[in-house]
């Protein structure tokens, strides 16, 4: 396995950011020497291939097999990312070619070819494992592998295979297809921006910059910028694809701050620095060095800021730095930097540092002097293997000291306690030992079917059987997806059983309401009957066998109905099909009723107080869909009361400290918000607003939600806009590629139990602090 398809296709060998640089202009050393010489050529260009992909990569493969050339190209739908080795004189001929085809500044940014004199292979380790022994073309989705589902291109086309490519003309921009990035700076204002910090260290004001490096752990073993003042922030990931998730876990660190971002030649940077932006307001100020780390150190030959050696992904395995060397042997601890013998993670196959006696005395003792390309006979592990083993062994105990906490958990529309409680089993059940979740009814009911049938809806028993025929195709979709996360993960069973249960309750009160309306057209004198009826009929039904629906919030025309069937005593069989309460009835469900759903907020404030009395204290509270927007309004109420509990203590002037508009006594000190959305109550956005005004609610959030249009209900955009009411130092967010739903897999449940766990060490500092004073 080649580094770069163990990296999960992240940057190959680094390459530039928009220099505009000309064939055979880059890389310094390499203008003066013969064209015989033996060189590396580095580019990468975001272009929009999506019509054209297969047809750019035979030309290209063409091209390169033509000059002799060894190496990787990927050819992606956004662009191409190459490392190639061969003369001098062939790769100068290479980068002509491409710069003549795509270097027009109508179809983006300017390449940046980064050619250089090749000082040979590191080792024949090296070679093998970098695939600079052949050539290799690969057809794939993105230039590097960010692993954004909602960011990834499309294909417009098949290639015709006439050889021409209207997109690869002045035609192809790619502006629209990407999501606009940080500033480039170059290395200079890069080196000059390190240096600011450290002279403005300890001033009053500014907050201090934070450098994220957006290679793989395996990099940033060997060498890394170090700076003064300059708070590091490695991401220590197996590959680039797992960067988005370590973002979303470290916005509490990065909010409001100031983000310098590099890699080995900035294609990883182009990314990353767009996904941090995409975090909200509060990560603006971001900049990318242009070129990545390569240009810096061609930029500053002794290393500047820069300590140790560069990683490349070509044969020769590392390049520059100055004398020092930062990496250690993964055996012995000594002083490391060079991965020439290729050993590689006995559980993950990440490579290992290990130093050439580490290496010589395995192999003799194995009687193997020479070792084979990811050979690891020792069994050493990486440092990730070695934190992830020591995890799932402190996941199975609670925190010192610590103990469970309990948490108030609020279901979405037209779900209840029961049916909420049951889709989240998997999930509670790996969080039993950390938690305890008390589920709770909203004190809406709804009617069983809020939208009632249009005119050209099937009767009877014709309407009972297409009931059955819906039902039927719902359970197989239930089952295949059931059959696909079994395979995934078997520890989601009980959400499989609940969504089935669901699915028969659903079939038995469909099939009961239709034989209610084959029942009254038979009892009717003319043997029809309106379809139509009052809101106050279909709660009428619902207490005949529908399956019971609750809900926070209502729209005014459902919260009206219930009030109409209040006044009444009993619901009026002979409401006219043709009056508002009736026509209003069959528009009350579509795709932007949560945006309408504002009334019915008295009923469910009194009812959470009362559950907050009598079933309380909570230390958090969690919320879905609608639940996750009445959780948000809990979170910053309970906020302001903590504010002015400290502000005003009790028994202190002041008062009691409680907080006006409050909904229970005892502050929750955490909010888990999923596919959440900001109410649309007048009163609710005003909090919501002023919260977000201030700076974002000061409380510790958690929010989980589907990216883009992953969640066809509630957008992403929807859930991104609550999350911008809270502290962005105290929030964390999980974007998902899954729909309107709580995923149990292994990477959310380990975000929220991290989240949990830091909740708990909360509680266990603030409960030794009160017994301290």
């Amino acid at each position: 396995m080649s580094d770069t398809e163990h990296d999960g296709a992240a940057e190959i060998g680094g390459s530039g950011g928009g220099g505009g640089a000309a064939a055979g202009g880059a890389g310094g050393p390499a203008k003066a020497l013969s064209p015989a010489v033996e060189g590396v050529l580095l580019y990468y260009g975001y272009r929009d291939l999506r019509s054209c992909r297969g047809e750019v990569a035979a030309w290209i493969e063409a091209l390169s097999t033509q000059l002799g050339l060894v190496g990787r190209i990927r050819v992606a739908l956004d662009g191409l990312n190459a490392t190639l080795g061969g003369t001098l004189g062939a790769l100068r001929t290479h980068a002509a070619a491409v710069e003549a085809r795509f270097g027009s500044a109508k179809q983006g940014p300017a390449i940046d070819f980064k050619l250089a004199a090749s000082h040979g292979r590191a080792s024949a380790a090296a070679a093998a494992g970098s695939a600079f022994d052949r050539l290799t073309v690969q057809q794939v989705t993105e230039v590097v592998s960010l692993g954004v589902l909602d960011w990834l291109p499309q294909p417009r086309r098949e290639d015709d295979g006439s050889g021409t490519c209207s997109s690869c003309d002045v035609s192809g921009d790619v502006a629209g297809l990407l999501p606009a990035g940080a500033r480039h700076v170059e290395p200079a204002e890069f080196h000059a921006l390190l240096a600011a910090a450290a002279a403005d260290a300890g001033q009053p004001g500014g907050k201090a910059p934070v450098l994220i490096d957006a290679r793989n752990l395996y990099e940033t073993a060997i060498g890394r910028f170090k700076a003064p003042a300059v708070e590091p922030m490695d991401p220590r990931v197996r590959c680039f694809s797992d960067t988005p998730q370590w973002l979303e876990a470290n916005q509490h660190r990065l909010a409001g701050r100031p983000i310098l971002m590099c890699c080995t030649g900035g294609v990883r940077c182009e990314r990353a620095s767009a996904y941090v932006k995409s975090l909200g307001p509060s990560f603006q100020d971001v900049v990318q060095l242009k070129g990545g780390i390569q240009r810096y150190l061609e930029a500053f030959p002794d290393g500047g800021f820069f300590k140790g050696q560069l990683f490349v992904f070509d044969e020769r395995g590392a390049v520059g730095g100055g004398d020092e060397v930062v990496g250690r042997c993964a055996s012995c601890a000594t002083p490391c930097s060079h991965y020439l013998h290729r050993w590689r993670c006995a559980d993950c196959r990440m490579l290992l540092l290990v130093c050439d006696g580490c290496d010589g005395a395995t192999h003799s003792s194995a009687g193997k002097p020479v070792a084979p390309p990811g050979a690891n006979p020792a069994g050493l592990r990486c440092d990730l293997c070695q934190q992830r083993q020591v995890e799932a062994g402190a996941a199975t105990t609670t925190a010192s000291g610590g103990r469970r906490l309990r948490i108030l958990c609020l279901h979405g529309f037209r779900q209840t306690a029961r049916s909420f409680e049951g889709r989240t089993h998997a999930l509670r059940r790996r969080l039993k030992d950390l938690a305890e979740f008390v589920f709770v009814d909203a004190p809406h009911a709804l009617p069983a079917w809020s939208k009632a049938p249009g005119d050209d809806a099937p009767a009877g028993a014709e309407a009972a059987s297409a009931g059955r025929q819906a039902h039927d195709s719902m359970a197989a979709a239930a089952a295949a997806g059931a059959a696909e996360r079994q395979q995934e993960e078997q520890q989601q069973a009980g959400d499989v059983r609940a969504v089935a249960a669901e699915l028969d309750a659903e079939l038995a009160a469909l099939v009961a309401q239709q034989q209610l309306l084959a029942e009254e057209e038979a009892a009717s004198p003319d043997g029809t009957q309106q379809r139509q009826h009052s809101p106050c009929k279909q709660l009428q039904q619902q207490r005949r066998g529908m399956p019971r629906r609750c809900a926070w919030l209502l729209t005014p025309e459902q919260h009206a109905a219930q009030h109409e069937e209040q006044r009444a005593g009993t619901c009026q069989d002979d409401v006219p099909a043709g009056t508002a309460a009736a026509a209003a009835a069959a528009a009350w469900v579509d795709d932007t009723q949560f945006q309408r759903q504002a009334a019915g907020w008295a009923e469910s404030e009194q009812e959470l107080q009362r559950v907050l009395r009598e079933q309380g204290p909570f230390d958090g509270v969690l919320g879905f869909s609608q639940g996750a927007a009445v959780a948000a309004v809990l979170a910053v109420q309970h906020a302001r009361q903590q504010q002015q509990q400290e502000q005003h203590p009790p028994g202190g002037i002041g008062g009691n400290g409680a907080c006006e508009g409050s909904v229970g006594a005892g502050a929750l000190r955490f909010a888990i918000m999923c596919s959440g959305y900001r109410s649309p109550l007048p009163a609710h956005a005003a909090l919501l607003d002023a919260a977000a005004a201030a700076g974002g609610a000061p409380i510790p959030t958690l929010h989980i939600y589907g990216a883009g249009s992953a969640d066809r209900q509630i957008s992403g955009q929807e859930s991104a806009a609550l999350a911008e009411c809270f502290d962005p130092t105290q929030r964390f967010v999980v974007r998902h590629a899954g729909g309107h739903l709580i995923p149990s897999c292994k990477s959310v449940v380990a975000r929220l139990l991290a989240f949990l766990q830091r909740c708990q060490r909360e509680d266990v500092r603030a409960r030794a602090a009160g017994v301290a004073c």
